[in-house]
């Protein structure tokens, strides 16, 4: 087995299923300690130094983590979890010289944390977004810089990769998405659909994806569109199907169900607004609208996430779980504190399964809750500074959650 490169140090802490210091369990009606519920939640924290958690998804205790003391490094804002492996996109930069680091791809075993392979993308890189890679196929999709790569999932050997240059920067590519065969991606000019063998252009569209993952559905390709602050559907034909315009911030990806797409707004409004849109024709279903906390200044931080009738959304203070049912009127929320420099809102989204829904706030702690009353299950702190990612949960039969914005979703 191939291991990690001079310029990086891996070091791994193996712990016991305990609970963390860190880690606060709270008394819940969710039956925590049910074989169906047993698993991990991924979570990636980006600063110095840089680190991957593994918790255990009933109690929030440390399963295993990966943490570089030696080099600055950065990971894709939301790993892919697949085939009991956690694949991520690691950007790696020799600290504290910070002149062009490397861009690698590394996979991890799930349960141990066990680096499995590591392939150098590019020797000689700068600093740009990594984006959230896709499993499809025994083939792992990432962007980066401009390109498009696949990847043997068993080896880490590029099968190929594409250039998609939209001539503005140098990471304009979006996370990609992949359904039957077909990779849907974008970057500021165009929304791409390209064989998933070979990538070759099927066909691609005007739009601007910079800040959206497509979601795919039913024959609907939906997108957050930056060019004109729309929620965009196609057809995997690639016909424009509608567009729904709504006066505010429209941020990162869509969410949806079998019938109806979901977003939000809640910036730069003095109020946040949740809408479910018929997926056949963009019609406006139902609105949920809050006034939003004056002092926090936003709302809406990432993409929703729809489970079992619910649609949850990670505000800048608060997790607020909307019903899709009935009244659509909020079942809860959860108050999460309001950060000390709340001008700049997370990206991280929230994550349910299983009863449980999991999110990570700004203030770097990830909250466990019981789906069904927002009650605590726990809570763990990273101490961090800087959040951008959301949790992935994997379970112990091998089935994998993940949030909107992976792709991985479909």
């Amino acid at each position: 087995m191939k291991k990690f490169p001079a310029f990086i140090v891996l070091c791994f802490v193996l712990f016991s299923c305990k609970k963390d210091e860190f880690s606060v369990t709270r008394n819940s009606s969710v039956d925590n300690n049910t074989e169906v519920n047993n698993g991990f939640v991924y979570i990636a924290e980006d600063m110095y130094p840089p680190t991957i958690y593994a918790l255990d998804a009933n109690s929030g205790s440390i399963r295993w983590q990966y943490k570089n003391d030696t080099d600055y490094e950065r990971f894709s804002p939301i790993p892919c979890v697949a085939n009991n492996t956690v694949f991520t996109e690691i950007y790696s930069l020799g600290f504290p010289e910070f002149s062009d680091g490397k861009l690698l791809f590394a996979a991890f075993n799930a349960h141990t944390g066990k680096q499995r392979w590591v392939t150098v993308l590019n020797p000689s890189a700068s600093i740009v977004p990594l984006s959230n890679p896709t499993f499809y196929n025994n083939t792992i999709y990432v962007t980066a810089q401009k390109k498009l790569y696949a990847i043997n999932a068993d080896n880490g050997k590029v099968k190929w990769k594409l250039i998609c240059d939209s001539g503005t920067s140098n990471n304009p590519i979006c996370s990609p998405t992949v359904v039957n065969g077909i990779i849907y991606t974008g970057n500021r000019q165009h929304l791409f659909a390209l064989n998933a063998n070979n990538g070759s252009i099927i066909w691609q569209r005007n739009a601007d994806l910079s800040n959206s993952t497509p979601t795919v559905l039913n024959g609907v390709i939906s997108f957050t569109d930056r060019t004109d602050g729309t929620v965009t559907a196609f057809d995997t034909a690639g016909n424009l199907k509608w567009k729904f315009n709504k006066a505010g911030y429209l941020t990162g990806s869509t969410t949806t169900n079998n019938s109806f797409i979901y977003q939000g707004i809640g910036y730069p409004m003095n109020e946040f607004t949740a809408f479910a849109l018929r997926n056949t024709d963009g019609a406006v279903k139902w609105n949920y609208t809050q006034p939003v906390t004056p002092t926090v200044n936003n709302g809406l931080c990432g993409d929703p996430s729809y489970y079992g009738n619910t649609i949850y959304y990670a505000l800048t203070d608060s997790l607020l779980a909307i019903s899709t049912t009935g009244a659509h009127n909020k079942k809860w929320s959860y108050f999460t504190g309001i950060p000390a420099d709340s001008t700049f809102f997370s990206t991280s989204s929230p994550v349910a399964g299983r009863n449980i829904v999991y999110v990570m706030t700004k203030g770097m702690i990830v909250y466990a809750l019981n789906e069904r009353n927002g009650e605590l299950i726990w809570q763990f702190d990273t101490h961090g500074e800087n959040p951008v990612y959301s949790p992935v949960i994997l379970y112990n039969d091998g089935t994998a959650i993940h949030p909107a914005g992976s792709g991985m979703t479909q």
